[in-house]
């Protein structure tokens, strides 16, 4: 079942395509990011809470897309934590792709990885899609 906040988060990914990133900082477990939205000129912030995190933004403003990827979907589980993939094809491809952060992670603990992605890679694993907010320059919620 899609509750508001997962709607707002798949419209918002739908929507970012083209999207430009203006800042990226992490500041006490919180990912913060703000994109300006190419189709509509918006500025978006999201506010994302997580311990697990990689990134190679350099400050400047380029193109990036978001990404939302369930993480038992994607990795081998055994005994409930998230393995990595005992092919080594696999497992590069799952190193390159950022799944690599959610190795020993416990499945009823965490379900995503976030990305922004562009000529830079930033991947966060993420617990619950309402650890994500979402929040126009003005401060109104995103629909």
């Amino acid at each position: 079942m899609m509750t508001k906040m997962s709607l707002q988060i798949f419209n918002l990914i739908a929507q970012s395509g083209d999207a430009t990133v203006l800042a990226l900082h992490h500041e006490q477990q919180y990912l913060h990011i703000q994109l300006q939205l190419f189709e509509t000129d918006d500025i978006i912030h999201l506010k994302i809470k997580t311990q697990y995190l990689i990134n190679t933004y350099t400050g400047q403003q380029t193109t990036c897309y978001l990404q939302l990827r369930e993480l038992e979907q994607s990795l081998q589980i055994q005994h409930g934590v998230y393995l990595a993939s005992p092919h080594f094809i696999d497992f590069m491809q799952e190193t390159k792709n950022g799944f690599h952060l959610a190795y020993g992670l416990r499945v009823s603990q965490y379900h995503y990885l976030f990305s922004l992605l562009g000529d830079f890679q930033c991947h966060a694993v993420v617990r619950d899609l309402q650890d994500i907010e979402i929040t126009t320059q003005h401060g109104t919620t995103l629909s």
